[in-house]
């Protein structure tokens, strides 16, 4: 089982590809890439993490992470194009979904023409505990792929 993992509780921005092979009583773990994007010196002149601007990050950085990580793991091949009438109504989702996420939206569009669905069986995404605005950026995210490419999502607590 491969996961993509995607993790925007606050000012960080992660997205790392895992593999799990064996069975329950003993599986193993294999990290196939880990990409972490940090907003440290972004922030350090506010004293502290600016929940909105940190969202703004997020937008910019989650798909250029996302993409090197896939890229890794050796996950990224060219799209062999879908029918248009397909890909439109597809894509008046991917628009819904993404509302209020604009840059991410207008990244994400090419990226998912350019590219065929990855071998990802799953993504995970952090649901808490963090600051909303971010957290919903990366949940917004994994939403929008889970839908495009038909890949179920699980809320992770990342601190549990």
């Amino acid at each position: 089982m491969r996961i993509l993992a995607i993790e925007t509780s606050c000012d960080d921005t992660g997205v790392a590809i895992l593999e799990i092979s064996g069975d329950k009583k003993s599986p193993r773990f294999n990290v196939l890439s880990n990409i972490v994007s940090s907003q440290i010196e972004i922030h350090k002149k506010y004293g502290g993490v600016y929940p909105m601007l940190a969202k703004r990050e997020h937008q910019k950085n989650l798909l250029s992470i996302s993409t090197k990580a896939l890229k890794d793991a050796d996950m990224l091949k060219s799209q062999i194009l879908m029918p248009n009438t397909q890909l439109n109504s597809k894509f008046q989702m991917i628009k819904n979904i993404l509302g209020r996420e604009p840059e991410l939206l207008k990244k994400l569009m090419p990226f998912l023409k350019k590219y065929q669905k990855p071998s990802i069986d799953l993504i995970a995404v952090t649901n808490g505990p963090g600051l909303e605005p971010c957290l919903w950026t990366g949940i917004n995210f994994a939403k929008a792929l889970s839908y495009f490419w038909n890949i179920p999502i699980v809320p992770v607590n990342h601190i549990e």
